[in-house]
């Protein structure tokens, strides 16, 4: 007999076998293809399952599953507390982790003009072997290089600056799609640029995903019903064109209902599993227990394939210090953002990206009267230089979809392979490529990008029940 614990959330999938009939799970494929990962425990197969988070399993000789149990379950038990003393006890966590994790280690440590990575940052000031570095497009519309050379600049650390550039994917598509096995879209990676000049440069990666998960709230949701919770969920998962190309899949496969109802009454399932009475932090527990399992973690695996990777944020210990967190705490990012001022003032001073020009302590002068003109001159001056200049990357598709090499790149690709093809039907590769190319490039990026996913797995791996 076989035993095997799940993370809280983990950062890699186990796999086991049920008896079913050997058959794509067509169904849940049309889910994949609509919000970019799969939901709970599905994959591309019926007779595959993935181990759910917080779980303990026993395995007979032959994988076959024989018990499962939770030993976590996310929960809201708001403790009597002081705001200073979260702060203090969030310090306190995540030093921990930094300590145990990282002592007489190099750290790899990518920066951005957010807040997760300048948390870490913070963690890190006195470290003393930290190589920092941050990416960014050609023609960026935010300089996020430019603030993240700040946070490195006050917390004493070395500093590199990388322009990704143009079409990096199809020289590394095979590599990407044996990390991750295709289990969620994986064509948009930025760092799958850049890594394998940075790797060297280190022992570990030190990575802030999906603080801005636990460390912010949705106030608006307290008094949501549960079909509120689905509808909201819905709309956060769900990508620009997915219902379409779930749609399109659905159809083309002669599945029985009705996919948008299908999609919701998954939703709710797993929904119903998290027994929490509050709804923010009901919707919290289940974006941790699937975006950040089966899409974040896949992805992350990127930075794995190269050197080991700290995650403080999914820690066992990060993830139970936020159940007894007040929700008003952990809205609008106040720990991580007091945290910083207090310990760390220099980088709290560097200018926050989203508040730009303004900084962690006077970022509420943004949305002021007498910022305005501000504003308006900045935009003007945004739109002059997009009619002089074109239109800057803002998104990471246009780097590998757009222009004539990388359209070229994509009709190669998503028609080499028949057994594709015949899959999702020549027809409607046709529908979507034309769709993207001659129609509307934004609103099908994502549809393109999961007809590319799925060519992928056909290309480099074994498909099949």
């Amino acid at each position: 007999m076989n035993k095997l614990r799940t993370d809280i959330i983990p950062v890699e999938q186990h796999h086991y076998r049920v008896d079913q009939d050997a058959t794509w799970d067509y169904k849940s494929i049309c889910i994949w293809s609509a919000i970019g990962f799969f939901l709970g425990d599905s994959t591309f197969y019926t007779q595959s399952k993935v181990c759910l988070p917080g779980r303990d399993y026993e395995f007979d000789k032959t994988g076959r599953l024989l018990k499962s149990e939770p030993w976590f379950r996310w929960n809201y038990q708001p403790r009597n507390i002081s705001f200073n003393q979260v702060v203090g006890e969030f310090a306190d966590v995540l030093d921990g982790l930094t300590a145990k994790h990282l002592s007489n280690q190099n750290v790899l440590l990518p920066l951005s003009g957010g807040l997760d990575s300048r948390t870490l940052a913070v963690a890190l000031r006195n470290h003393g072997h930290v190589y920092s570095f941050s990416y960014e497009y050609k023609k960026p519309i935010v300089p996020e290089a430019k603030y993240a050379e700040g946070v490195a600049r006050a917390a004493g650390f070395q500093f590199d600056r990388y322009v990704i550039p143009d079409a990096y994917l199809w020289d590394k598509i095979e590599l990407m799609a044996n990390i991750n096995q295709c289990y969620c879209e994986f064509t948009h990676a930025r760092p799958l640029a850049i890594l394998d000049q940075v790797a060297s440069r280190g022992d570990v990666f030190a990575l802030g995903h999906w603080g801005d998960v636990l460390f912010d709230s949705y106030p608006n949701t307290e008094k949501f019903d549960d079909s509120q919770q689905v509808d909201f969920i819905r709309k956060k998962i769900l990508k620009k064109g997915g219902i379409e190309l779930g749609k399109a899949l659905w159809n083309h496969w002669g599945l029985t209902g009705d996919f948008e109802q299908y999609l919701n009454a998954e939703i709710y399932r797993w929904l119903k599993e998290i027994e929490i009475d509050y709804p923010p932090s009901r919707i919290r527990a289940f974006k941790s227990l699937h975006w950040a399992y089966r899409w974040t973690a896949v992805n992350l695996q990127l930075f794995s394939h190269y050197k080991p990777s700290f995650l403080p944020y999914f820690s066992e210990e990060m993830c139970k210090f936020i159940c007894g967190i007040p929700e008003e705490y952990l809205s609008a990012r106040k720990i991580q953002m007091e945290y910083i001022r207090k310990v760390a003032p220099a980088i709290g001073k560097v200018t926050w990206q989203t508040y730009a020009p303004y900084n962690l302590f006077n970022y509420h002068r943004y949305h002021t009267l007498p910022d305005f003109p501000r504003r308006v001159k900045n935009k003007m001056i945004a739109v002059t230089r997009e009619f002089l200049m074109g239109p800057p990357v803002s998104m990471n598709w246009q780097l590998q979809l757009e222009g004539k090499d990388n359209v070229e790149n994509l009709k190669s690709f998503l028609y080499r392979d028949k057994n594709f093809l015949n899959f999702v039907s020549t027809s409607l590769v046709d529908d979507f490529y034309k769709k993207f190319t001659a129609v509307d490039s934004r609103q099908h990026a994502h549809a393109v990008s999961m007809l590319l996913t799925l060519s992928a797995l056909f290309q480099y791996h074994e498909t099949g029940a």
